[in-house]
């Protein structure tokens, strides 16, 4: 079973600063078409997450409309679509007219929910953000009750995945971040992500996280449950200076009875990657792996 990851695409203007080309998302609209083709042709995968930001806000009409520009080329793949949502694209619109949205385009879901993908149950978890502190974002009381719930139920590992980090990581060093005046957490992950954590604790049902948000390939074991951190689409791997350039990143996980690998892919070039024994929490992947 393969999951291809796309995430933090922000579409829009280039990010730069301290003078410092961070991300190129200026070529982000015309790329994205061209990477899900590749992605679809290079792996044929069973799903294809886009985990959020897919546009860089600026405005609620003009971020309106480049959401639905940005939502065409999903609409073609042959192959399910999952959608998040990431800070940008809630920073002016609402969640509903985000829903609204990929329900016009023909994504029948919400921005949280479950699914099962060849058996494996897939949880993706929404957020809000707060006008009035920016850099908070946080999984609402009625969606950590129903998290909740739905742990308690589950029959089968399932995999959560989640826009914000949950896992409380060290980011010193981050390219992205690194031009910020101030490395504090602000804005980092889920502000209530220590709960979250004590629910899949508790449950014991979630197999792994996977996140974004936070632009880099990272990994992360907690109570033995493997957190990964998906690099973003365009953001500069080639040197601080490179501006026309955008490397199509996205990230693979492959799972089969006994391992899950993760791949962070730059076009067709692997450059980041690991490898987890699941033979004891994913047993139920024979089912799907012998069809």
């Amino acid at each position: 079973m393969k999951i291809a990851i796309i995430n933090d695409v922000h579409v829009g203007k280039p990010l730069e600063r301290r003078g410092v080309m961070r991300a190129a998302s200026h070529l982000a609209q015309d790329a994205l078409p061209r990477l899900l083709s590749n992605i679809v042709r290079l792996h044929q995968p069973d799903l294809i997450v886009n985990l959020g930001d897919l546009i860089r806000s600026e405005s609620r009409e003009h971020d309106e409309n480049l959401y639905r520009q940005a939502l065409v080329p999903f609409q073609s793949l042959s192959c399910p679509v999952l959608h998040l949502i990431g800070n940008h694209d809630v920073k002016r619109m609402t969640t509903q007219e985000v829903e609204n949205l990929w329900h016009a385009a023909g994504f029948k879901q919400q921005s949280f929910g479950i699914k099962e993908i060849k058996d494996v149950p897939v949880i993706w978890l929404g957020m809000v953000c707060q006008p009035e502190r920016e850099y908070k974002h946080t999984l609402p009381a009625e969606q950590l009750e129903w998290l909740d719930a739905t742990l308690q139920k589950l029959k089968s590992p399932a995999l959560l995945f989640t826009h914000c980090a949950i896992d409380d990581q060290n980011v010193n060093g981050n390219f992205f971040y690194e031009g910020y005046e101030q490395k504090d957490k602000r804005g980092f992950f889920l502000e209530n992500y220590q709960q979250i954590q004590s629910l899949i604790s508790r449950s014991k049902s979630v197999s792994m996280i996977i996140q974004a948000h936070l632009h880099y390939f990272h990994s992360k074991v907690i109570n033995q449950v493997p957190y990964i951190t998906c690099p973003a689409m365009g953001d500069n791997i080639c040197g601080p200076h490179s501006f026309e350039h955008i490397p199509d990143i996205y990230t693979l996980l492959t799972l089969t009875p006994t391992q899950s690998v993760l791949k962070a892919y730059a076009r067709e070039y692997s450059f980041a990657g690991c490898e987890f024994d699941l033979i004891n929490s994913l047993s139920l992947l024979q089912r799907a792996y012998d069809r």
